[in-house]
């Protein structure tokens, strides 16, 4: 330019075209206007490039010197002219998004996040969605950097109310008239909010903010779960991952729990919507809705308080939910499978320490204990597959050398053995409320899963399940079943519920033994007797006729199937062992520990005496006498038989 001519140099366009091709290094040419992809890092050969450049331009751009600000800043609010405002943004987002952390943390610490946030309200405001998508973009990027210090208490407070903008972004009303371009605009000013939130939730000085949009997350996942637009299956998924990073911070706050109250309900709807469909977008879905449920659940969330978690899952169908999904099976994971019986399990515990019917738990209001148990047998009573993929599970895990038909269904795809054994643990306990309930309900139900009652020629697979179940109720010290951390809970367990489910199981075992008994099918036969003999079905019956509580269960079962036995056979069963011969000579003699024999009527004193009788004719008992050196025993049984 020629000074004398007085011309002024162009330093604007100078500016501007400096900005920008300092921006065309970085990348930012890379950045379409319409694309709605400016959160999103892009490799390419000239990664390498670009990053340099932008270390270079950032290092120019946020440096200070002589106690003089940053330069971007200045250039951000307009100070260098307005027109320098929207190259300055494009290039800091061309910096943060192809330079390294502490490229961003450097962009952070500039101040820029002042006049960024300032730039993204005014454009959502005006409409300006170019710009608005630009800086999210940015803050993306940089806010997760930001340390909270001195300097940065501008900066901090700048991105707290980006977040409270950014939820209202969220809960922007749907209107079903609306031309499809703008509801799609809608749709990805939406999805950058919630891509953004989700970074941020990394930052721990913003956790006090990210808690407060709770709500808006929970109405913009019942508003999304319930739209029809492409590519909404993407954004459900979004939006579960954002409110999973969220979901975990602590927080009191009354709003929050309002809000996982209204998430719960979209979790279930979405689970619920899921199983019609196989997609793999149904399986992200349910995948992480699962998650999330499980995190409700299990604590890592303060938005509902501990106490009332198990009823709120509960009350809002969460039960009926994650047991369908688990029983019908199809396509999940073992993860997903995992996390499922983590979710039902809590809400069993909370059933067990909510119900009156449990002396070892102290519950403040039994009427409301008493409507969380019948809310549980009303739920589980309707989930008859799920029960059945329990029992094909436990059946899976047994390593006997019988094959059956799989009646029961799939087992469930489990990681480890100690889910599989967890699994067993969750069926008992289940079971367990399901019997104790004293209108029948549950019981039934529990009968006609475990039973087949629907399902014609199923006796060899009940006979199998019966005696695998209790085989594994053998065990009362360190058993799968047996409570270990409370001893109140363990007492409970060897008092009540373990007499309490060898009775059903005594009687599904006698009934379904009887049948293939019966049966004209050699196979059926030759099944059942292999069973007697591998699970030493009458040994079984001696010991627990010895219990009140189950004597009935195990008698009929004696009197119903192992005396049908030939006498050759049961006297090799019975006379194998010391302990069963000594058992029922005690059973005659009413020398037992417990106080069953008490109750003995003359029917059942007369069958063991009989039993005895046989065994005698065929000359097997005189002998098992001698080598157990048992002669007292069998003198006072013959006397009791006798007076009998």
């Amino acid at each position: 330019a020629n000074e004398g001519a007085g011309e002024p140099l162009p330093m604007m366009d100078l500016s501007e075209a400096c900005i920008l091709a300092m921006g065309g290094m970085c990348g930012a040419a890379d950045s379409g206007a319409s694309k709605h992809n400016f959160g999103e890092v892009q490799q390419s050969k000239f990664s390498h490039l670009r990053s340099d450049a932008a270390q270079m331009a950032c290092k120019t751009l946020t440096s200070v010197k002589n106690g003089t600000a940053a330069l971007l800043p200045s250039v951000l609010i307009g100070a260098l002219g307005e027109s320098l405002v929207v190259p300055a943004l494009r290039l800091t987002l061309a910096m943060a998004r192809n330079g390294h952390f502490e490229i961003r943390a450097e962009l952070a610490r500039s101040g820029m996040i002042v006049p960024v946030c300032d730039i993204l309200q005014h454009s959502l405001s005006s409409g300006e969605q170019y710009t608005f998508s630009v800086a999210v973009a940015i803050v993306k990027f940089c806010g997760p950097c930001l340390i909270l210090d001195r300097s940065s208490n501008g900066s901090i407070a700048a991105l707290q109310n980006c977040i409270q903008t950014l939820s209202c972004v969220l809960m922007m009303p749907e209107s079903g008239g609306e031309d499809v371009n703008r509801r799609q605009t809608r749709l990805a000013l939406k999805n950058e909010a919630l891509r953004t939130l989700e970074a941020l939730s990394s930052n721990e000085a913003l956790h006090g903010s990210l808690i407060d949009v709770f709500p808006s997350l929970a109405e913009f996942l019942i508003q999304l779960d319930g739209s029809a637009e492409m590519g909404t299956d993407d954004m459900v998924c979004s939006a579960l991952k954002t409110i999973r990073s969220i979901i975990s911070l602590p927080s009191s706050s009354p709003s929050s729990s309002v809000a996982v109250e209204g998430m719960i309900f979209s979790l279930v709807k979405i689970l619920n919507n899921s199983h019609c469909v196989e997609k793999v977008d149904n399986n992200r879905k349910r995948e992480v809705s699962l998650e999330l449920l499980h995190a409700i659940a299990l604590g890592k969330s303060d938005g509902i308080a501990n106490n009332d978690r198990g009823s709120s899952l509960l009350a809002h169908g969460v039960l009926e939910s994650v047991a369908s999904l688990l029983g019908e099976g199809t396509g999940l994971s073992a993860k997903m499978t995992h996390l499922g019986l983590d979710i039902v399990e809590f809400i069993v515990a909370g059933v067990e320490s909510s119900s009156t019917t449990n002396p070892s738990t102290h519950f403040d209001n039994p009427s409301m204990g008493d409507a969380i148990l019948r809310r549980f047998v009303e739920g589980m009573a309707r989930q008859e597959p799920f029960l059945r993929a329990l029992i094909a599970t436990m059946i899976a895990k047994n390593d006997s050398k019988f094959t059956i038909s799989p009646l029961y269904g799939t087992p469930l795809l489990l990681p480890l053995d100690p889910a599989e054994a967890e699994s067993i643990n969750l069926l008992f306990r289940i079971a367990s409320i399901l019997c104790s309930d004293v209108i029948g309900v549950g019981k039934e139900s529990f009968f006609h899963a475990f039973l087949l009652k629907d399902l014609r020629g199923a006796a060899d697979t009940v006979s199998l399940a019966s005696c695998v179940f209790l085989g594994i109720l053998n065990d009362e010290v360190d058993g799968i079943c047996v409570p270990q951390q409370n001893p109140a809970d363990r007492s409970f367990f060897l008092a009540v519920k373990l007499p309490m489910i060898r009775s059903v199981l005594l009687g599904a075992l006698s009934s379904s033994l009887d049948e293939c008994m019966a049966s004209s099918d050699n196979v059926s036969r030759t099944h059942a007797e292999t069973l007697i003999h591998e699970f030493h079905i009458p040994q079984l019956c001696l010991r627990f006729c010895g219990s009140k509580q189950v004597f009935q269960a195990a008698f009929d079962l004696y009197e119903n199937v192992v005396l049908q036995l030939p006498t050759d056979v049961l006297a090799d069963l019975l006379l194998a062992d010391k302990s069963s011969l000594v058992a029922l000579f005690d059973l005659v003699t009413g020398q037992n520990d417990t106080s069953a024999y008490n109750d003995y009527d003359g029917h059942s004193k007369q069958t063991f005496a009989l039993t005895l009788g046989n065994l005698a004719k065929v000359g097997a008992l005189s002998t098992a006498v001698e080598r157990f050196g048992v002669r007292n025993n069998a003198i006072a049984a013959l006397s009791a038989a006798m007076q009998g």
